[in-house]
């Protein structure tokens, strides 16, 4: 019952604060949530099925499902790797693609206090410019920022208290957008930052969590997490010439909350939820969720 109550009220605090959020380009969750060393029972093989579905801009659904795998020869070393497909469906269109392929490495250490630093890349398996009749979509619609991305974090915890950083920059971009505004005839896309040849900046994340319910089958934790996107992104107009994108830089603060039960020594599963409380101003690379939902099937071996 305090579980049910837990999860209803957690939903309905995520969808009460519906504006500008999440922010995440995919450093939020890379070998964060279950790393394998955690496991109870500790298992040289991790292999999860995640969803994470919300609702972006101009009421379009997005859902990023990712195919994971772990490899942890002992408890100091893991890799971690991740797949992505992208899911988009509005009044524009419906896009089903490709997203990115994560490969992050993890050296752990420390006892009382455990620390872990990683080491990473995101290579996209999409360029971003997915169409609608001929015409480019927002980046909104599009499975992959188009970037390829340096991934670092360090993370330290206990049975209780986890607290982590991380940085993400784009080294080659890849995108190859075209979406204007004035190319399409209609009020829809009103809504939707032009794009074309969009170059997106870094960004630098803080994060913390309190597990509050820790037993030997099920854990639930609490935190807050900010990510600061440190400059304004650029677009090029109709004239070639590169413009920045006023307000796209700055905070943005989401509350989130996990629940992982254990199913078995191999099974587990885990549902994940974050919302936004503080937002940027202007963001024009599509991340744009009112709230996020992730479960997760879990199989240790």
């Amino acid at each position: 019952m305090k579980l049910k109550t837990f999860l209803i009220g957690t939903i309905l605090i995520s969808q009460n604060l519906y504006s500008q959020g999440c922010s995440d380009a995919g450093f939020c969750t890379v070998g964060s949530d279950h790393p394998i060393g955690d496991s109870i029972d500790l298992k040289k093989y991790r292999l999860s099925i995640n969803s994470s579905n919300g609702i972006g801009d101009d009421a379009v659904f997005v859902s990023t499902n990712s195919l994971i795998f772990d490899y942890a020869p002992n408890d100091k070393w893991s890799i971690n790797s991740k797949l992505t497909t992208n899911i988009a469906s509005g009044r524009l269109a419906t896009v089903i693609g490709l997203g990115d392929f994560y490969l992050t490495g993890f050296y752990k250490f420390g006892e009382k206090w455990k620390k872990a630093i990683m080491l990473g890349t995101k290579i996209p398996l999409s360029n971003a410019n997915s169409v609608s009749e001929n015409l480019s979509l927002p980046m909104q619609y599009q499975s992959s920022l188009g970037t390829l991305d340096l991934l670092t974090s360090f993370r330290i915890s206990n049975e209780r208290w986890h607290f982590s950083t991380a940085f993400q920059s784009p080294l080659i971009n890849l995108n190859k957008n075209t979406f204007f505004q004035s190319k399409w005839d209609s009020s829809e896309v009103v809504n939707y930052a032009s794009s074309n040849k969009f170059e997106r900046k870094s960004d630098v994340l803080l994060r913390f969590k309190y597990t509050f319910i820790k037993s030997e089958k099920l854990k639930i934790n609490a935190g807050l997490l900010a990510i600061y996107h440190l400059q304004a992104d650029q677009y090029t107009d109709e004239f070639g010439t590169k413009k920045t994108i006023e307000g796209s830089e700055g905070l943005t603060l989401n509350i989130t909350s996990e629940v992982d039960f254990k199913l078995s020594s191999r099974f587990s599963l885990s549902l994940a939820v974050g919302a936004p409380i503080v937002v940027r101003k202007v963001r024009p690379d599509g991340l744009t969720r009112a709230f996020a939902i992730a479960p997760e099937l879990i199989y240790r071996f």
